[in-house]
C-alpha cells in the first residue's frame, strides 16, 4: 500500500487531517500528518525567525521525510498551500 504524507496549510495543524487518516488507514495505507513549527499545537514554538526553511529542517531533524526518501511508486505527498510550499522546498533540496 501507499504512504501518505499530508502537510496542513497555514495556521492549522496535523490534527486537521485525522478523519482522512482514519479513512486511509482503514484501506491499509500508512499516514503521517506533521504539524509545522509555530502553528497549531506547536504554536508555542513560534518566533519571528520561523520560516519555510525552519519547517523543512525540522522535518529532516525529526526523522521526517525528504524528497530523496520518497518512493514515487508507493508514496503520496499532499499539501495545503503552506504545506505544498514545504513539499516543493524539500524537493528542491
Amino acid at each position: 500500500m501507499a504512504t501518505f504524507t499530508i502537510v496542513h496549510g497555514g495556521w492549522g495543524g496535523g490534527w486537521e487531517w485525522r478523519e482522512v487518516e482514519t479513512l486511509l488507514r482503514a484501506r491499509g495505507h500508512d499516514v503521517t500528518r506533521p504539524t509545522l513549527t509555530g502553528v497549531g499545537e506547536r504554536a508555542h514554538l513560534f518566533s519571528p525567525s520561523v520560516d519555510l526553511d525552519t519547517h523543512v529542517a525540522a522535518r529532516a531533524r525529526s526523522g521526517g521525510w525528504t524528497m530523496r526518501e520518497i518512493d514515487a511508486q508507493h508514496d503520496a505527498q499532499v499539501g495545503d498551500p503552506v504545506g505544498l510550499a514545504e513539499l516543493l522546498s524539500a524537493a528542491a533540496s
